[in-house]
């Protein structure tokens, strides 16, 4: 059974406004990403390939054109809507992990549940179940300082999957590893993408890029290739 369109963009446009400067960092763009895929962004600094993450990430807003996520338009979403959408449909890995120095690995894996409508127990339960996916079953009580570099982006990938999200957004979750922690991190991407998990990675590594079913590339805010990765 074909999987059917996740994401939606039609002729999206994003144009920044400094005073009398205009800096159009989109121009155009055209896509659509299904369900159950594994996409990475490519392109140079300035190619818009990070204005294009936080659009599709809910982060930011076009200036022109359409996008339609699960078969609805996001112009519809009032904040609140938005909101919801962002802490349980969406999950996103950065290049700094983000985690809260004090808590522990299994307290910053619970931080996304603690506004919703679940009892302790449950966030618990999922915050383990969570960080086992990603390896660090036995690192739960450990704080960040006493974990490596690896391990700390296992535990922001663990963060981003305690909401079972449609979507995992990755931005450059490689760039502060070594090679073979990096190496590490793609293969938990492959698996939970082999899982059933949709992966949108912005990257400017061709070997991170590999790990990814299809591989679009950006210059200067336009789709320049759009290929599947074989």
């Amino acid at each position: 059974m074909p999987s059917k369109n996740l994401i939606e963009l039609k002729k999206i446009c994003k144009t920044y406004h400094t005073g009398k400067i205009s800096l159009t960092a989109l121009n155009c763009i055209n896509l659509t990403i299904k369900e159950g895929e594994f996409v990475a962004i490519m392109g140079p600094s300035g190619s818009g390939k990070s204005t294009l993450m936080n659009i599709l990430g809910f982060l930011d807003v076009p200036s022109h054109g359409s996008y339609v996520f699960e078969g609805k338009k996001v112009k519809s979403f009032d904040e609140v809507s938005l909101a919801d959408i962002r802490n349980k449909k969406v999950g996103f890995v950065f290049q700094s992990f983000y985690l809260l120095a004090r808590m522990t690995a299994l307290e910053n894996v619970r931080l996304p549940l603690i506004y919703g409508d679940i009892s302790d127990k449950e966030q618990v339960q999922k915050a383990e179940n969570a960080l086992k996916i990603t390896g660090l079953g036995d690192r739960m009580e450990h704080n960040p300082n006493e974990l490596s570099g690896g391990q700390q982006q296992r535990v922001a990938i663990s963060r981003a999957l305690v909401n079972e999200p449609k979507i995992i957004f990755a931005d450059e979750p490689t760039g502060n590893l070594d090679s073979k922690s990096g190496k590490e991190i793609m293969e938990i991407f492959k698996k939970l993408n082999r899982d059933g998990n949709t992966i949108i990675m912005v990257t400017h590594d061709s070997k991170v890029a590999s790990y990814a079913k299809r591989i679009i590339k950006l210059k200067d805010g336009e789709i320049i290739s759009n290929k599947l990765n074989k």
